[in-house]
C-alpha cells in the first residue's frame, strides 16, 4: 500500500497485514492524500512493469477512488473494496499525468450540439 502526494510522488509505503489493513501515523494536517495498492506478486517491495518476452504481465495497481484530507488529532477508518470501480475509472484526475479534456467530458454531445444551433 502506498501514500502519495498530489503530485503523485510516494510519501510513505507499508505491506498490507495479515489481517488485511494498513496504518500510516503522524500525517500532516492540510494535506491532501491518495491511495495506491499494487500486488506486488514476487515479493520484491516494488511494482513491476512485466516482462514481454517471458509472457509475465505486469503487477496490478489499484487507486482509492476519494482524497484523504488529513486533520489534526483525527483518525478514520475506511473499509476499501478494490473492484467496486471499474480499473480506468480508479484514479482522481487530480493525479493524473494526462488530465482528461473539458470538451471530452461532456456526454450527450447531442444536446451540446443543439445549443450551438439554436435548438434546445
Amino acid at each position: 500500500m502506498q501514500l502519495l502526494n498530489s503530485t503523485d510522488a510516494v510519501v510513505r509505503q507499508q505491506p498490507v497485514s495479515n489481517k488485511k489493513t494498513c496504518d500510516f501515523y503522524f500525517l500532516q494536517p492540510g494535506t491532501k492524500y491518495y491511495i495506491r495498492l499494487f500486488n506486488d506478486d514476487n515479493n520484491n517491495g516494488v511494482w513491476d512493469t512485466g516482462n514481454y518476452a517471458n509472457k509475465i504481465q505486469p503487477e496490478e495497481v489499484f487507486y482509492f477512488p476519494k482524497v484523504w484530507e488529513m486533520k489534526a488529532n483525527f483518525e478514520f477508518e475506511e473499509t476499501w473494496n478494490i473492484h467496486a470501480l471499474p480499473l480506468d475509472k480508479q484514479k482522481p484526475d487530480e493525479i493524473k499525468k494526462q488530465k482528461p479534456e473539458e470538451s471530452k467530458k461532456i456526454k450527450d454531445r447531442n444536446k451540446e450540439r443543439a445549443k450551438k444551433l439554436g435548438r434546445t
